[in-house]
């Protein structure tokens, strides 16, 4: 950028170029960073869809037992796949009250 003192083009002063090359570093630092927490957060979300893959794979693995048994051992592994669940959520409840 050129000013002009009496009509003769100047230079910026150094000082305003420095100015300007900090900002702009600034800038690119900040969106460097931006790009970053954008990548982590994909890489996040990809771990999460491959872990509700992989629990959905083990429900349709136990599926598969379940047709083969008849009503009452049906109804007896709902009720203790139940039970660990409920226990579990209850753990993980006071360890986080605890906290």
């Amino acid at each position: 950028m050129m000013n002009s003192v009496k009509g003769f083009p100047t230079k910026p002063s150094k000082g305003k170029s420095r100015d300007k090359e900090r900002d702009k570093f600034q800038e690119e630092a900040l969106h460097l960073e931006k790009r970053k927490i954008k990548l982590m957060e994909e890489r996040l979300m990809k771990k999460a869809q491959a872990d509700e893959e992989d629990d959905y794979m083990f429900l349709v693995s136990l599926f598969v037992h379940k047709k083969k048994s008849d009503d009452i051992q049906r109804l007896e592994l709902r009720k203790e796949f139940l039970s660990s669940l409920t226990r579990r959520i209850q753990i993980d409840k006071k360890f986080f009250a605890a906290l």
